[in-house]
């Protein structure tokens, strides 16, 4: 949840810095991240839940023409693209906002 929280801050930054980019899509392997990170009540990984929708509300209320995605594929076994994805998004992971 962290990772997507430093994501949403990264894509906000980069959006708005590249007005030729207009779409960004976020792909997920696992539901559990996009059940909590719409979870509105008090769960483990609210500050993360914050954090993204702050971040998302800012970028969609500075740039009307940008459009986001969030994909759920099923798994990744043996897809090389996934695993370079996993590997970024761990990397990420480790950088401290």
């Amino acid at each position: 949840m962290m990772a997507l929280a430093h994501a949403s801050k990264l894509i906000h930054e980069m959006m708005l810095r590249e007005p030729d980019i207009q779409e960004f899509r976020i792909f997920f392997n696992s539901t559990a991240p996009l059940m909590s990170i719409f979870n509105p009540g008090p769960h483990a990984a609210q500050q993360a839940s914050l954090t993204f929708h702050k971040n998302m509300l800012q970028l969609f209320s500075e740039g009307s023409d940008i459009a986001g995605t969030l994909l759920w594929t099923l798994g990744y076994s043996g897809l090389d693209q996934m695993k370079i994805t996993d590997k970024n998004a761990k990397a990420v992971a480790n950088i401290k906002c």
